[in-house]
């Protein structure tokens, strides 16, 4: 389960991750729509969308339709230098609030209280007993990661074909958590073959 805030840098997306206790994965406006309809559309589990004040009202209702289109049940939160009452429109949409963008850490635990199921601290955690045992759930560590190894002490054999074409398989259906490292320093070059110029190499 997770969270996940489109900001540009706004200090409220840094007190967010402080408080929560699940995953916050952070996207940026200009790259949002694409990879929150990756997001939803793999069935990701989110339990709540957080759109900052650096992101403005026209993208996020874009945002927020995107949203609202594959999974009506994930709320969508607003925060803004000066919170107005929601509109139709925004409650059409998803937008369940409008919080205020310095939002204190106890009030952002209240806010994910109300709208991803968080526990209060020092909220008694004291339930009755269901009349009917529940169902074994399957609890799955947010941590847990795999590792791919492609290698060969051939060269020429298509490590590198295979090794990216691996990590666009696996990047349309985790997006922001696949991970490629090319350490063949004499052959193939992963930059190349995906165009992309890195900003960093060894």
């Amino acid at each position: 389960m997770s969270i996940i805030v489109i900001t540009e840098s706004s200090p409220f997306a840094g007190r967010l991750r402080r408080v929560a206790d699940r995953q916050v994965v952070g996207l940026r406006p200009t790259f949002s729509e694409h990879a929150l309809n990756s997001m939803l559309g793999t069935m990701r589990a989110i339990d709540l969308v957080v759109i900052c004040e650096d992101v403005d009202d026209e993208q996020s209702m874009e945002m927020a339709d995107i949203v609202h289109d594959h999974q009506l049940d994930v709320p969508v939160v607003l925060v803004r230098e000066s919170p107005e009452p929601l509109s139709a429109e925004q409650r059409q949409f998803g937008v369940v609030e409008s919080v205020p963008a310095i939002s204190s850490d106890l009030e952002i635990e209240r806010l994910l209280a109300r709208h991803a199921g968080a526990t209060m601290p020092g909220a008694s955690t004291e339930r009755e007993a269901p009349a009917v045992p529940a169902a074994p759930v399957v609890k799955i560590d947010p941590e847990e990661h795999r590792v791919v190894v492609v290698l060969s002490p051939k060269g020429g054999v298509g490590k590198t074909t295979i090794s990216t074409n691996l990590a666009i398989a696996l990047s349309r259906r985790a997006p922001l958590d696949t991970v490629i490292v090319d350490f063949d320093s004499q052959f193939g070059d992963v930059g190349s073959v995906l165009n992309i110029n890195a900003q960093h190499t060894l």
